[in-house]
């Protein structure tokens, strides 16, 4: 609302009509600078205050985004960049979106990255970041932090699920329920919605900056809308299902819903037969900035180790360090040291020393295989493979990833998806079953003898090819044995399809070190399961903010994410250099902007080195 006062002075204040228009934020003319279109009466200031570049209007609208965060949980409600911080009235033209606005940080090539199929990875310098908070919380936030879901990160996009206008919120226990009945707001409209002169109870709930309204569906769907007090009032078991209106307006794109399953998180492998691999906890040791002087003792006054939880060790300065005390290491270059195992480690011993997530995932299994053995008997040599698949609902069933087909070379099974309108618990045991039953279609052995010793869906080496030597010892997926031609179908893993005789693959476990020590998978000759637990969940817009600030980069998935040992993945996917980042702006935080600065000299002194490597090799040359 205008204010009046402020209104007034503003117009006093304010230079006459007959002077040249100048912009309100750079001062300049139309005729001067780079401003673009000139504005003007865009809100209710008068004299010099009455014109404006647009280029800087968005500019100025830009600065305070920057300002907020970008989860939507904290938005505030900031009204400068639609309502005139002079006059007070809101501005007449339209503000762009918060995804709009974003989309402008990233640039539209990242922008359209995020898309079914692609990849999420989180910068280096963001895992670092992470590694440095966490050594510096105490035991108690640091349980119940989800920054061990972030670090080393590589997330599947699996749906990418336009907006609606409306908020899906999942209450898994009763606590939750009772909170989230206290927090609702009851107002009585006028009967428009309901045809009758009598009036209607709205029910409302302020998350954040969104005030949302609570209308059928879920666990609340065919009630009319003058019953939903009544059958909301009447809820009082768990799970149930919630949806939320946000208001009146057209769905912003910005808004659709972005879900991925991190591929390097897993806790349990059900393999042939139903035997078990289960990933351990372990003693935490987090990566760690290491002090220019030498480390004072363990248990020293003021040392490094009163920061880390009791058990825990530090990340040893050298590779085949064998934890002993090492007061007397010398100083080093102060770089992290980060370990993928030990955030892997961390994360489990926080979710599966509690065991139900364990007991679930096996009872889920052998549910699943039980349900298909009758039809499928040899269905039990699936290996399934249970995942952490990010903090969203941990607890859940959320998605399965089947490596094999000829599309992409996966294919994923939404729990959602799979029983439309039953429970969850029905809906993830339909997926899991379904999942498992694709796995076992894709690698029967349909052609025998003829197809070699390869299943459809496992991770295969190209051996002995003479008409194509360079593709010897390349990786890749198997995906499909043509009868006709006598030749199996298997995608590389940089996208090529090659057409391949049976004895010139070979099978390669599915996540064996390159050192030949045991993967934590098998080989898949009966068929493979991803299995996720919880998922990762952001609005488009939230997520090209998070990229903006440099925290993620974007690429399209690849069967090097299904043939890749899980714990070398990240490395993986950054040292091919597959990731796309976006460029330095006003939203990059600090400290990825050093480490922009630090990769440009490391890049430098790369390019120095090659060119007096070659002058020195000429000079050779010359002398011979």
């Amino acid at each position: 609302m205008r204010d009046p006062e402020r209104a007034a002075s503003a117009m006093a204040s304010d230079a006459t009509d007959d002077e040249t228009p100048v912009c309100r934020y750079c001062f300049e003319s139309a005729d001067e600078g780079d401003g673009g279109e000139m504005l003007r009466d865009i809100c209710a200031c008068a004299g010099g205050q009455r014109y404006v570049h647009l280029s800087c209007l968005r500019r100025w609208q830009r600065m305070v985004l920057v300002s907020q965060p970008t989860h939507p949980a904290f938005h505030e409600d900031d009204v400068r960049h639609h309502e005139c911080n002079v006059c007070g009235s809101k501005f007449n033209i339209s503000p762009p979106t918060r995804h709009e606005l974003m989309a402008t940080f990233t640039g539209a090539e990242i922008a359209a990255l995020i898309d079914e199929g692609c990849v999420i990875g989180s910068h280096p310098g963001f895992d670092d970041e992470l590694a440095s908070q966490l050594r510096r919380m105490d035991p108690y936030r640091r349980s119940f932090t989800g920054y061990q879901h972030w670090i080393g990160g590589v997330y599947l996009i699996t749906g990418v699920e336009a907006d609606d206008g409306r908020e899906e919120i999942t209450l898994r226990n009763v606590d939750s329920l009772k909170a989230v009945k206290e927090r609702v707001e009851r107002s009585v409209v006028e009967g428009a919605e309901s045809g009758s002169g009598s009036g209607v109870v709205r029910l409302e709930i302020v998350l954040g900056s969104k005030r949302l309204r609570l209308v059928p569906g879920g666990s609340l769907a065919n009630v009319a809308p003058e019953d939903l007090p009544r059958a909301f009032d009447a809820l009082d078991k768990t799970p149930v299902t919630l949806f939320f209106a946000r208001g009146e307006g057209a769905p912003d794109c910005g808004e659709d819903h972005v879900a991925a399953v991190n591929l390097t998180r897993p806790f349990l492998r059900v393999g042939p037969d139903e035997s078990e691999t289960e990933e351990q906890p372990k003693p935490t040791r987090l990566p760690r900035r290491k002090s220019k002087n030498k480390r004072r003792k363990r248990g020293d006054e003021g040392g490094d180790g009163n920061d880390a939880p009791s058990g825990s060790r530090d990340i040893a300065p050298d590779a085949n360090d064998d934890d002993e005390d090492d007061e007397d290491d010398d100083e080093d270059d102060g770089d992290y040291q980060y370990d993928q195992d030990d955030v892997q480690r961390e994360l489990l011993a926080r979710v599966v020393q509690l065991q139900p997530l364990l007991r679930s995932a096996r009872e889920a299994t052998s549910r699943a295989i039980g349900a298909l053995r009758a039809r499928y008997p040899a269905v039990s040599g699936v290996e399934v493979t249970h995942f952490l698949g990010g903090p969203c609902e941990s607890d859940a069933l959320m998605a399965c990833v089947v490596p094999g087909g000829v599309r992409r070379g996966w294919t994923v099974v939404h729990a959602k998806s799979a029983d439309p309108g039953n429970p969850d618990g029905a809906a993830a045991h339909a997926a899991l079953v379904r999942a498992i039953e694709l796995a076992h279609g894709r690698a029967a052995r349909r052609d025998g003898a003829a197809q070699g010793d390869v299943s459809g869906g496992q991770t295969v080496e190209l051996r002995g090819l003479r008409a194509r030597p360079e593709l010897n010892g390349e990786i890749g997926l198997a995906l499909r044995f043509d009868p006709t031609s006598g030749r199996w179908l298997a995608r590389l893993r940089n996208g090529d399809g090659v057409k391949v005789k049976p004895e010139n693959l070979a099978p390669v476990p599915a996540w064996e070190g390159s050192d030949g020590e045991e993967g934590f998978e098998g080989s898949g000759a009966g068929g493979r399961v991803l299995a996720f637990w919880g998922d990762a969940r952001w609005s488009r817009a939230q997520l090209l903010g998070e990229i903006a600030r440099g925290h993620w980069g974007l690429c399209r998935a690849s069967v090097a994410e299904m043939t890749t040992r899980f714990d070398k993945r990240h490395a993986t996917l950054c040292a091919a250099d597959r990731l796309a980042f976006a460029p330095v702006t006003e939203m990059t935080e600090d400290f990825m902007r050093e480490q922009a600065r630090e990769m440009r000299r490391v890049r430098d002194r790369g390019v120095v080195q090659a060119e007096d490597i070659g002058e020195g090799a000429q000079r050779d040359e010359e002398r011979g």
